[in-house]
């Protein structure tokens, strides 16, 4: 396996061990956790001062497909979930995602595109 797809899966997987733990903690309720600013706040300042901000309309709609995509993403078994997420966010070729899955190519080809 290529280094990077070793070091990739080693950050995955530590990701997910902290997420669970995070997540069931039980001690307090991390949906309703709001940051103090945005991630993106100067991203934000500077497009209020531009004025190219969407419509609440266009929100409403962005809101609605990003719902309707992580509901559709969790009805999905991890390794399937995976791998839509490493083709179209991580941009994996069918190669790594073969490698990352341990299965041939043609079958992680074949699966993407069971999908």
């Amino acid at each position: 396996m290529p280094f990077y797809l070793w070091l990739h899966w080693i950050a995955r997987e530590k990701v997910i061990a902290l997420h669970r733990r995070h997540l069931g903690a039980g001690k307090r309720a991390v949906q309703q956790e709001v940051p103090l600013m945005p991630v993106d706040s100067s991203a934000e300042f500077v497009s209020g001062l531009i004025g190219r901000l969407p419509s609440p309309s266009q929100e409403l709609a962005k809101a609605e497909l990003a719902e309707r995509l992580r509901l559709a993403l969790g009805q999905l078994d991890d390794d399937d979930r995976d791998l839509i997420l490493w083709r179209h966010f991580e941009q994996l070729s069918a190669r790594d995602m073969a490698l990352l899955l341990d299965i041939t190519e043609a079958s992680a080809s074949k699966r993407y595109i069971r999908l």
